[in-house]
């Protein structure tokens, strides 16, 4: 008796998945129904962390696959890491298109957004597609019940804070540019979970700083925000956080 594809059952089929790639699972996931919920059931083990990577590099027929990929396990993805090394003006890069994928990322838990210029202020424009993508997809954020965790890394102030303000559930946030001090505030104002706090340009704070929160009515308590010191560039801001 011949047997075929159709006869294995689940685990099989997810197991076999393991050993291909990108463009396989999607075209794997385009076969029928059922194949379609066997990928969605092994997202987790085959995509814990989803990249998605944009430089001038990047191969369009790449891009195209791993935007049918992320439309299929969206809802899935629980870490994303978005990687802008792009040059202004590649019309691969589908800002859009991509920011609507993130507001349906209904159990998204984490993104890094790294902006990677290493030429500067004179690497853009201020309304560069960088500029965009890094703002539409704060922006996306906002409303996603799970999310929990931001880093941001810009080797420019390319982006406006008015995104962080607007995401209340944050308990992690990482911001690797230069941000106003104010403008910090603010954020962990509306973030009243916020327990650790990543900023890497000590220039703009001194320590021993105190800020209101809970709209000014309770000084920030014991419970303390923490710039982790992983490395020379880091130190601890005795800033304490809401109950």
């Amino acid at each position: 008796m011949e047997l075929s594809i159709l006869d294995l059952n689940d685990y099989c089929l997810g197991t076999v998945l393991k050993y291909h790639g990108l463009e396989d699972h999607v075209r794997f996931a385009q076969a029928c129904n059922r194949f379609r919920e066997v990928l969605r059931d092994w997202a987790p083990v085959l995509y814990p962390d989803f990249h998605i990577k944009r430089t001038k590099d990047t191969d369009p027929e790449d891009i195209k696959w791993e935007y049918e990929l992320l439309c299929i396990i969206r809802d899935i993805i629980k870490r994303l890491y978005l990687d802008i090394h792009q040059v202004d003006g590649d019309a691969s890069l589908s800002i859009d298109d991509l920011c609507t994928q993130i507001k349906a990322m209904e159990s998204l838990e984490y993104i890094a957004i790294n902006e990677g210029s290493i030429l500067g202020k004179l690497s853009f424009s201020a309304n560069s597609p960088r500029q965009q993508l890094i703002e539409k997809a704060l922006d996306a954020l906002e409303f996603l019940p799970n999310i929990k965790s931001v880093s941001v890394s810009s080797k420019t102030d390319i982006f406006s804070s008015c995104c962080l303000k607007r995401i209340n559930c944050l308990e992690k946030l990482s911001i690797d540019n230069k941000i106003a001090s104010e403008d910090l505030v603010e954020i962990c104002k509306s973030n009243a979970n916020l327990r650790v706090l990543w900023q890497k340009p000590l220039e703009l704070y001194s320590t021993g700083v105190m800020h209101l929160c809970n709209e000014g009515e309770k000084l920030i308590d014991d419970a303390y925000c923490t710039l982790v010191n992983q490395s020379k560039h880091f130190r601890a801001l005795p800033w304490r956080l809401p109950n």
